[in-house]
């Protein structure tokens, strides 16, 4: 037995300025992507409820719907383990607001998991945690990485990130005292590939170093690595710092469409 700690919607990822799926169909990359930071947000939470399953994991897709007014969902209980969830997603979500389509996604993913659960046993309580969980988070997911002093050790920085709606991450530094508390602001944000807190883990969470006294460098994450090499670098400076970057709309009371389960 595993523990169950992940949800994601496939794909995960995919070319830049081209649609991630196969299909290339508007509707279908446009959830996927929102999906991005709801997912990692719900998982979040998923992970500290100790619920054993056959894997860890459970995915979920997304498909064109036969209907213009609800979103349709297949969740395939059969086999044991390998339990998977197909959204069939109207056309007018890819135009919806971020925070809009956002809460199709978190229901969709609420109705699933709380059909799965049921037959499988999981404790209701820790499924409506986890939806309200990312409901308490505005349906965003941000990731931090562990302070490093500057060589002069006036200054400190760590690397800051959210999943924006585009599903790519946004990275950037706040810089603080090296000896005080606050913060004195954050860099400029680059987009970023690390669009996952096990990704972010890897990289951008320690892979940084204090070029100079007011420059931070850190691994290209969008160029290929060969070995503990960087290669190319990002150059973040600490001298034109500003305030919290990263703000997302209030999270509407209600999904903007009904979310019908059928189950298999």
């Amino acid at each position: 037995m595993a523990v169950l700690n992940y949800v994601w919607f496939w794909p995960n990822g995919g070319p830049v300025g081209q649609p991630w799926g196969d299909g290339g169909n508007e509707t279908e990359d446009a959830f996927a992507r929102t999906s991005r930071r709801v997912t990692e947000r719900y998982s979040e939470a998923m992970g500290s409820f100790d619920i054993q399953a056959r894997r860890s994991a459970v995915q979920m897709f997304v498909s064109p719907a036969d209907t213009a007014s609800s979103v349709v969902v297949d969740v395939h209980l059969a086999p044991v383990g390998e339990e998977t969830v197909r959204a069939h997603v109207p056309t007018q979500v890819a135009t919806f607001s971020s925070q809009d389509r956002a809460r199709v996604v978190l229901e969709v993913v609420d109705v699933s998991m709380r059909a799965i659960g049921a037959a499988r046993g999981w404790p209701v309580q820790a499924l409506e945690q986890a939806r309200r969980h990312v409901l308490d988070h505005h349906m965003g997911f941000e990731m931090t990485g562990a302070w490093k002093m500057n060589r002069a050790r006036r200054l400190r920085a760590r690397p800051v990130a959210r999943v924006a709606d585009d599903g790519w991450s946004e990275l950037c530094f706040e810089v603080a005292p090296a000896r005080a508390e606050g913060s004195l602001g954050f860099t400029q944000a680059l987009k970023s590939p690390l669009n996952s807190l096990p990704k972010f883990k890897r990289c951008a969470a320690t892979e940084f170093r204090w070029a100079s006294e007011s420059t931070i460098e850190r691994p290209d994450d969008w160029q290929p690595r060969y070995g503990k090499a960087w290669g190319p670098v990002e150059v973040f400076e600490t001298s034109n710092l500003h305030a919290w970057p990263i703000k997302l709309d209030p999270v509407p009371a209600h999904s903007p469409l009904e979310v019908e389960l059928r189950s298999r």
